[in-house]
C-alpha cells in the first residue's frame, strides 16, 4: 500500500472513531406529552375521592373547617359528631383540634343503658319528665321542608346510592345563571375547602336536613347567614372544563338521599 493509501486509511479510521463517540452521547428527548392534561395533575375522580376522609378514628381540624363540613365529608350526622366530641351548639371548632370520627365506647355503653332503662320505665307507674334543654339560638325552625328546584336546567347525572360519585344531582345550564335555596335555613358552610365540590354552600334547614350546592362561579351569601326559600345564593359555575353545571345534594341525618324523590315534579 502506498503512502497515499495509508493516509486515506488513517483518515477513515479517525472519522469512524469520532462518529462513534458522538452517537453514544446522544439520546432521544423524553416523551412529555400527556394527552392535553398537565403532568402530575389529578384526574377528576381523584378530586372526588380526596373528599372522603381517610380511614381513621380521628381528624385534626384545618383552617376553614366547620363541624358541618367535616360531617359532610365523613357522611356523619353533625349532631352525632358533636356529641362524640362533647361540642355544644353553635358547634364552634378551632384549627388544630383533634376530633373523633367514631363514637367513644362510653357513648355506646350509655346508649345501651338508656335503652334498657327506657324499657324498664315503660312499666312503671310514673316517670319524671326530663328537664328541657336551653333553646339553641342557631337552630333553624323549618318543620317538614317543601323543596324547590335549585336551578333551571337539564339533569345530566342522577343519584345512585351505590356510586360514591353520584351522591346527588348534576344540573346543567348557562354559566352564571342563578342558584336558589331550595328551602329556608342557615348557611353553615360557604367556601372551597371541600375537595371535589369547588365553591360550595351548605344550608342547614333543621336538625335532620342539610342541602348543598357545589361548583359555583360566585357565592352570594356568607357563613352564618339566614336564608329564605327561593333566595338567590350563588351563580352557576363549571362542573368541568367543558360544561357549566351545579352539583346538588340533600342529606338526612348525615346520609345522602335522592333529591328527585323530594323535589316537585
Amino acid at each position: 500500500m502506498g503512502l497515499r493509501g495509508l493516509v486515506l486509511k488513517n483518515i477513515i479510521v479517525i472519522l469512524a472513531v469520532l462518529l462513534g463517540s458522538c452517537t453514544s452521547s446522544w439520546q432521544a428527548p423524553l416523551e412529555t406529552r400527556s394527552g392535553g392534561k398537565r403532568i402530575g395533575e389529578p384526574s377528576p375522580k381523584a378530586y372526588e375521592s380526596a373528599n372522603v376522609m381517610p380511614n381513621s378514628d380521628s381528624y385534626q381540624v384545618q383552617r376553614g373547617d366547620t363541624l358541618y363540613a367535616i360531617s359532610w365529608r365523613t357522611n356523619t350526622d353533625f349532631k352525632e359528631l358533636a356529641e362524640w366530641n362533647e361540642i355544644d351548639a353553635p358547634y364552634v371548632i378551632y384549627s388544630g383540634q383533634e376530633l373523633r370520627l367514631t363514637p367513644p365506647k362510653k357513648v355506646a355503653k350509655t346508649q345501651a343503658i338508656q335503652r334498657s332503662s327506657n324499657t324498664r320505665s315503660s312499666t312503671s307507674i310514673s316517670v319524671k319528665p326530663k328537664p328541657r334543654k336551653p333553646v339553641d339560638l342557631d337552630k333553624v325552625s323549618v318543620g317538614n321542608p317543601r323543596w324547590l328546584w335549585p336551578s333551571k336546567g337539564r339533569v345530566i347525572s342522577t343519584f345512585n346510592a351505590r356510586d360514591p360519585q353520584r351522591k346527588g344531582l348534576k344540573i346543567s345550564s348557562k354559566e352564571g345563571s342563578d342558584i336558589v335555596a331550595t328551602e329556608a335555613g342557615r348557611v353553615v358552610y360557604a367556601g372551597s375547602g371541600l375537595v371535589g365540590y369547588g365553591r360550595l354552600i351548605i344550608i342547614k334547614h333543621n336538625d335532620n336536613y342539610l342541602s348543598a350546592y357545589g361548583h359555583n362561579k360566585a357565592l352570594l351569601v356568607e357563613q352564618g347567614q339566614a336564608i329564605t326559600k327561593g333566595q338567590i345564593i350563588a351563580q352557576m359555575g363549571r362542573i368541568n372544563d367543558a360544561q357549566a353545571g351545579l352539583h346538588f345534594e340533600i342529606r338526612r341525618n348525615g346520609r345522602p338521599v335522592d333529591p328527585i324523590k323530594l323535589l316537585p315534579r
